[in-house]
């Protein structure tokens, strides 16, 4: 079973009205395949629909107190695998594992 299919089951059973993610206008400059199986799964994009940009988000979570309003980009794991190599646990947990890794060398952030 593929992530979108366990997200439309979890959904489903929780009867969750709306599933939505965090793309934003920046986002629509880079090649983002899950944009397209947000799309054909019905997710929606509220940051997009709204046309926001990073620096305006985190405009607007300062303003609002977010905590988070200043921390560093953080790209999904995935996004670290080549395009069309199968997303696995085991792949995630590797670069997870890696990332880490590189953190603790203390070479600066790697989003």
């Amino acid at each position: 079973m593929n992530f979108s299919t366990c997200l439309d089951k979890l959904a489903n059973e929780r009867k969750f009205e709306a599933v939505c993610y965090g793309v934003n206008a920046d986002d629509t400059l880079d090649f983002r395949p899950g944009h397209r199986a947000a799309g054909e799964h019905h997710v929606l994009a509220p940051l997009l629909d709204a046309g926001l940009t990073k620096a305006e988000i985190r405009k607007l979570s300062e303003r609002a107190g977010l905590p988070t309003w200043d921390r560093p980009a953080s790209a999904c794991l995935s996004s670290r695998l080549p395009y069309g190599t199968e997303v696995t646990p085991e792949r995630l947990a590797l670069v997870e594992r890696a990332k880490r890794r590189c953190e603790n060398w203390d070479f600066g952030n790697f989003a």
